[in-house]
């Protein structure tokens, strides 16, 4: 079984709409919540996606949707397992 483990360091704001990181790409997400994204891994064919936000909170769905509840610093991380 293969890991692989990407993270990215997102400061949540309203002017941010798009940016593609090494293994998962963050969008705005069209809802009207202010830090509201989308978080799409890059990769498309493993075993398992988890993410993790940085604030607590963690999904297995892919792609992931996170409402942050105010501005700050945080630390998305997508784990792929793969076999």
């Amino acid at each position: 079984m293969r890991k692989h483990v990407f993270t990215f360091l997102l400061f949540a704001f309203a002017a941010l709409s798009s940016f593609s990181q090494s293994g998962f790409i963050i969008e705005k997400d069209s809802v009207d919540t202010v830090y509201s994204y989308q978080f799409t891994p890059t990769v498309t064919l493993a075993d398992s996606f988890y993410w993790t936000f940085g604030d607590g909170d963690s999904s297995f769905v892919t792609p992931a949707f996170h409402a942050y509840d105010t501005l700050g610093e945080y630390k998305a991380c997508l784990t792929i397992l793969d076999t």
